[in-house]
C-alpha cells in the first residue's frame, strides 16, 4: 500500500494529476507508442491498474484504434504518442478522425522545454504540426497548466460536432510537482429543444411537400436519434438517404424507404434527388464530395430543411427555408408531433401512398437484384453478388 507521503506526492506531480484527471472522465484505455518523453507516463502508469495501456506498433494503428473505440463506445479516447516523428506518423489517421468527428484526446510527449532553443533531436513544433487536423491544438507550459488544459481538452472534443483534441506534453513539465488538484468532470446536459417557430416552418414545408425526402449524417446515430428519424419518416412517407462518407448506420438499411448512399458530386446528388421538392437535412457536413461538378446538388424549387446541433454547420454552404439548431432527437419529435397535430387525414393519406411506393419500388429492385445474380450464381470464381447473399445468409439479424 502506498503511504500518505507517496499520496501526497502523486497528487502534486503534474503526470499523476493526468492520470486522476482522465481516469475521472471515465477513461479506461490509453492507445499509443511510447517513446523517452513518455516516460513520466509510463512510469506513472504502475499506480493506476484502472488504466489500459494499448501498444500499437505504430502511430497510425493507435490513433485508428483510438478513432474507431470513440465512435464504437461513444466515449472520449485518449492517444499517446511520441514527439514530433510519432506525430507525424499519426497526422493521417488524425485526419480521418477530424473528418469522422471522433471524440479524442491526443498527447505527445515533448522534448525538455529548457532544450527549445538548442534544436533537440526529433523536437518541432507540435502545436503547429496538429493545428490543422485537430478543434484545439495546444502544449502544457507549466505543472499548473496540466489540469486546467486536459480537462478543456475532453470538453472540447466531446462539443458538438466532436472531434480531436491535440496536447503537446513536455517531459520536465510532466515531472513538475503542482499543487493543483485535478478537475471533476461533473455532469453536463447538453440536449437542447428547437424553436417552436423553427418547427412549426419547418412543419409547414414539409406539409406542402410532395415528394419530401431526408438525408441523414453520422450524428442521428451517434446522438441516439434512429427511431425518431424512423417515426418522423414513416409519418411523412419521406424517401431517406445517408451520407456518402459515414461511420454508423443512422437509418435502417432494410427499411422500404431507405434510398442508400448519396454519391460524391453535386450533381450525382442532384439525380439521386430528383423529384424530392422538400429536402431534410440532418446530423452531418452535407456535402463531402470527391468530384467537382458545377450547380447545386438541389432542384431549382426545391424546400431546403436543416436540423443542426451545431452552429457551425447550420446553413453553411445552402441556402435554407428553414432551419433548426437543436438536438436531432427532440428536433424530430417536435417535427413529426407538429405534423401529425395539423396534417390531418391529408397527411396520412399521402403518407401512406408513398410508404406503399417505397415498399413496391424496393421489391422490384430487390427482384432485379436476385434475377442478376442468378446468372452469375454458379460462376468460377464465385461471383460478388453470391459472396454477398452468402454473406448476408450467415449474419444474425
Amino acid at each position: 500500500m502506498k503511504g500518505a507521503a507517496d499520496i501526497e506526492k502523486a497528487l502534486r506531480t503534474a503526470a499523476q494529476q493526468g492520470f486522476q484527471l482522465v481516469i475521472g472522465h471515465g477513461v479506461e484505455y490509453i492507445f499509443g507508442n511510447p517513446g523517452t518523453t513518455e516516460s513520466p507516463l509510463l512510469d506513472g502508469l504502475l499506480d493506476y491498474p484502472e488504466l489500459r495501456y494499448i501498444v500499437a506498433l505504430h502511430e497510425g494503428v493507435a490513433l485508428g484504434a483510438a478513432s474507431f473505440y470513440a465512435q464504437t463506445s461513444g466515449n472520449t479516447a485518449v492517444v499517446s504518442l511520441h514527439v514530433a516523428p510519432g506525430l507525424g506518423n499519426a497526422l493521417g489517421m488524425l485526419y480521418n478522425a477530424f473528418k469522422a468527428r471522433s471524440p479524442l484526446v491526443v498527447t505527445a510527449g515533448q522534448q525538455d522545454t529548457r532544450l527549445r532553443l538548442r534544436g533537440p533531436v526529433l523536437g518541432h513544433d507540435l502545436v503547429a504540426m496538429a493545428a490543422p487536423v485537430t478543434k484545439w491544438s495546444v502544449q502544457v507550459e507549466r505543472a499548473d497548466e496540466l489540469g486546467p488544459i486536459l480537462h478543456r481538452a475532453f470538453k472540447v472534443a466531446r462539443d458538438a460536432p466532436s472531434g480531436p483534441v491535440f496536447v503537446a506534453l513536455p517531459i520536465d513539465v510532466l515531472e513538475q510537482e503542482t499543487d493543483q488538484l485535478a478537475l471533476p468532470r461533473g455532469a453536463l446536459y447538453v440536449e437542447h429543444e428547437p424553436d417552436p417557430a423553427g418547427v412549426a416552418a419547418m412543419a409547414a414545408a414539409l406539409r406542402a411537400s410532395r415528394r419530401p425526402a431526408i438525408v441523414a449524417g453520422d450524428d442521428v446515430a451517434r446522438r441516439g436519434a434512429v427511431p425518431e428519424l424512423l417515426a418522423l419518416a414513416e409519418a411523412l412517407g419521406a424517401a431517406v438517404w445517408v451520407e456518402g462518407l459515414r461511420q454508423h448506420a443512422p437509418f435502417p438499411t432494410t427499411h422500404p424507404g431507405y434510398r442508400g448512399s448519396l454519391p460524391y458530386d453535386a450533381a450525382a446528388i442532384r439525380k439521386a434527388l430528383d423529384g424530392a421538392d422538400a429536402v431534410l437535412l440532418i446530423g452531418g457536413p452535407f456535402f463531402e464530395e470527391v468530384w467537382f461538378a458545377p450547380g447545386s446538388p438541389f432542384a431549382p424549387d426545391a424546400a431546403v430543411l436543416q436540423i443542426e446541433d451545431a452552429p457551425e454547420r447550420l446553413s453553411r454552404n445552402f441556402s435554407l427555408r428553414a432551419g433548426l439548431l437543436a438536438s436531432p432527437a427532440p428536433a424530430l419529435r417536435a417535427l413529426r408531433r407538429a405534423l401529425e397535430a395539423d396534417g390531418g387525414d391529408g397527411l396520412r393519406r399521402a403518407a401512406t401512398e408513398r410508404n406503399a411506393a417505397h415498399r413496391a419500388l424496393r421489391e422490384a429492385e430487390a427482384t432485379a437484384q436476385r434475377e442478376r445474380a442468378a446468372k452469375r450464381w454458379d460462376a468460377e470464381p464465385i461471383s460478388l453478388p453470391r459472396v454477398m447473399a452468402e454473406i448476408a445468409a450467415g449474419l444474425t439479424p
